[in-house]
């Protein structure tokens, strides 16, 4: 099995080109969206090219699904969009079998901290997404206590935020805004040991290993071209 990933496309910005770019692809068998696909006007169009790439798209929703409406809104078009393509698995806390290989998602969020208010000028989200203070941590307690409930060792795992700090490329180490980047659940990884997690958020491209699960980022960013999949042998 050949698994390809890819992140934060954001179809928002270059609509046009993103979408001849997707359709340019070269066929995949299991293509993994790990969020940031497009916002409410441009997801649609951007899942249905993917679709038409792949045998099967896989898909967590980011943080850019959501803006210009809540949270739940954005989950809910996402889910929708499943009746719509049925090559399309849209994963919120759940997981689906395909040909014998289980894939468990959920967007993951960044928990609740004292100091985050503090820093939310540090992040977009906290002024684009409708009701987002109040609904952010629910979301992303239960993305918590889904994943600790349902990852094992032979899972390939997809978030949005990033599971470890490992994942920060070394120039943003330092900074205040990974508080909203991050939800470290390294110590579920290194427990779990599931054999593959996929996230985005980050713009920088990760590949690393937590113990024996070996942690992917494959961003593509906000303009750029071609659309490019790393491709996992599993």
């Amino acid at each position: 099995m050949v698994i390809s990933v890819v992140s934060d496309v954001h179809c928002e910005h270059d609509t046009t080109n993103k979408l001849a770019a997707i359709r340019e692809m070269p066929k995949k068998e299991f293509l993994v969206l790990a969020g940031d696909i497009g916002t409410r006007s441009s997801l649609e169009a951007a899942v249905e090219a993917f679709c038409g790439r792949a045998n099967h798209v896989i898909m967590v929703a980011g943080n850019h699904e959501a803006w210009g409406r809540t949270i739940q809104a954005s989950l809910d078009q996402c889910k929708e969009l499943e009746s719509k393509f049925p090559n399309f698995h849209f994963l919120n806390n759940s997981s689906v079998v395909i040909d014998g290989q289980r894939f468990v998602g959920t967007s993951l969020w960044f928990p609740d901290h004292p100091l985050n208010f503090a820093f939310h000028h540090l992040d977009n989200d906290f002024a684009r997404i409708d009701n987002f203070v109040s609904d952010v941590y629910a979301h992303a307690t239960a993305a918590k206590r889904y994943l600790e409930g349902a990852v094992d060792t032979d899972d390939v795992v997809i978030t949005h935020h990033l599971p470890s700090h490992e994942s920060v490329h070394p120039r943003f180490r330092a900074s205040e805004g990974n508080r909203f980047y991050v939800h470290d659940v390294s110590r579920l990884v290194e427990y779990a040991q599931p054999k593959l997690w996929i996230h985005g958020h980050t713009h920088d491209p990760v590949d690393y290993m937590i113990g024996d699960t070996r942690v992917i980022c494959n961003p593509m960013g906000y303009y750029i071209c071609p659309i490019t999949t790393v491709d996992v042998e599993q």
